[in-house]
């Protein structure tokens, strides 16, 4: 237990390198403060003095080539003046590694098939803890190999035939739980020769969505949902046009889809706060970072995969009333440039990427973790909008547009300050509550009055024109 002077009060099965690792900090280091003779000497109670360390740990991630965890590959981390060697764990992480000093040239080597040793990353260390992803340009699959047929023709694939052994059908290699992760399936060619197919572990977007029927809405559909709610057409329309202002679908893989936002803060909190050691990209207790916002380190104790508990150190959100904090504020453009956060790991990107490697995780708390189409409700919303699970609403809001509006006008119905707001034409307390605590910061209720502001213009000069 560390007071708040920085020195740390031993507790009961404590040992001196325990401590050390925990701190950052050799145990010889710890030793010569406290004068400290014999390292088994310590006694549950005893306060002892921590040396300030001079650098943040460092460590990595190892993934395959489709973002799935990399176990048991041979690994070496190197500094200045020592190095660490081992292999990676279930959820493909290295052990930490504590540089002697600060701007400290790190490299990390990967052994490769052949035995020969690659180094595939070079950091710096900082004041700052460093997690690094390495992702490897190869699928690791789970197989057993198979004799071609006796007096058979050459395989298409240029192997020699020779006895044939039992058909093994499909497998996974996942870790996460049955069915889940990259598959293989042993086939066979023309030629009766054994062939080893592998598919991806991203979840085909059939599994959770319908056709697109191109059934946009129009502007009957507003009139009634404004009609419904009571308020301005208008009121409606600017806030589809704030949310999806270029429009409510967008072509994944050559179909058209709902437009969505994955957050990984939420499958961390729907999923029971798993995958965070294993998915950092897909679960995390704090959600994606922006550039130019600030953030601090927090420390946190999170479960892992295997059941056991890490000290864990994330950055949260920075406000610039935590007068506290102010000093060990970093942007996460800063953070991004010393290499603490990670551009594909940290930050928006493909979200329906990101969602199909989810879905195999954990396929509703998934499909919860999304904000959808026209007016972006997060799927966890569904009973809301008046379906019987967010399997049922991301189907529908698949196939058209018309569902969206139906979806939010049930949305804005089920809350009186909502509802309120959008009859007032309140666009800063409906902002407030529909879009959240950052909705200033991205000037939701700007946009949505400034939206219903030239909706209004538009619709009056057009008045004027008719005559009426």
């Amino acid at each position: 237990m560390t007071n708040e002077d920085g020195n740390y009060v031993v507790q009961p099965g404590d040992t001196l390198s325990g401590i050390a690792q925990q701190k950052g900090v050799t145990w010889q280091a710890i030793a010569q403060a406290n004068c400290i003779g014999d390292p088994r000497a310590l006694r549950a109670g005893q306060t002892l003095k921590i040396p300030k360390r001079k650098s943040g740990k460092v460590r990595a991630h190892v993934l395959d080539a489709d973002h799935n965890p990399l176990g048991n590959v041979s690994y070496r981390i190197k500094g200045a003046d020592r190095e660490v060697s081992g292999k990676t764990g279930a959820g493909g992480q290295t052990e930490d590694f504590w540089p002697s000093t600060q701007d400290e040239t790190i490299e990390f080597l990967i052994q490769k098939l052949n035995g020969e040793w690659k180094i595939v990353h070079v950091t710096m260390s900082s004041m700052n803890d460093k997690l690094i992803t390495l992702v490897s340009p190869r699928l690791k699959l789970t197989a057993q190999t198979v004799l071609h047929p006796k007096n058979a023709a050459v395989s298409e694939y240029g192997a020699k035939s020779g006895p044939k052994a039992a058909p093994l059908g499909s497998q996974t290699s996942s870790r996460f739980a049955p069915d889940k992760g990259v598959k293989t399936k042993l086939e066979e060619d023309k030629n009766g020769a054994s062939v080893l197919k592998a598919t991806s572990d991203d979840a085909s977007l059939d599994e959770f969505l319908d056709k697109y029927t191109g059934d946009p809405i129009c502007e009957d559909d507003y009139k009634a949902a404004a009609k419904s709610l009571s308020c301005n057409v208008n009121a409606v329309k600017a806030v589809h046009e704030t949310e999806v202002g270029s429009g409510s679908f967008t072509i994944v893989d050559g179909r058209t889809v709902p437009k969505i936002l994955y957050e990984r803060h939420y499958f961390y909190r729907l999923s029971g706060k798993k995958y965070w050691d294993t998915n950092p990209d897909l679960s995390y207790p704090v959600g994606y970072y922006r550039l130019k916002k600030k953030y601090y380190k927090k420390s946190e104790t999170l479960t892992k995969t295997d059941g056991t508990a890490a000290a864990v150190d994330v950055w949260v959100r920075y406000d610039d009333k935590d007068k506290s904090h102010a000093a060990g504020a970093e942007t996460g453009k800063q953070l991004l440039r010393e290499g603490v956060l990670l551009d594909d790991r940290d930050f928006y990107k493909d979200s329906y990427r990101r969602l199909r490697k989810a879905f195999r995780l954990d396929d509703t708390a998934a499909l919860e973790s999304c904000s959808w189409g026209a007016f972006q409700i997060m799927g966890s919303n569904y009973k809301t909008l008046g379906y019987d699970s967010v399997q049922a609403m991301v189907r529908a809001l698949s196939r058209s547009e018309k569902a969206h509006l139906d979806g939010f006008v049930n949305f804005v119905k089920a809350d009186p300050v909502l509802l309120k707001a959008i009859q007032k034409e309140e666009f800063t307390k409906f902002a407030s509550r529909y879009n959240g605590p950052s909705y200033a910061e991205n000037d939701y209720d700007g946009k949505m009055k400034r939206n219903f502001e030239a909706l209004q213009k538009a619709d009056a000069k057009r008045n004027a024109q008719e005559g009426k």
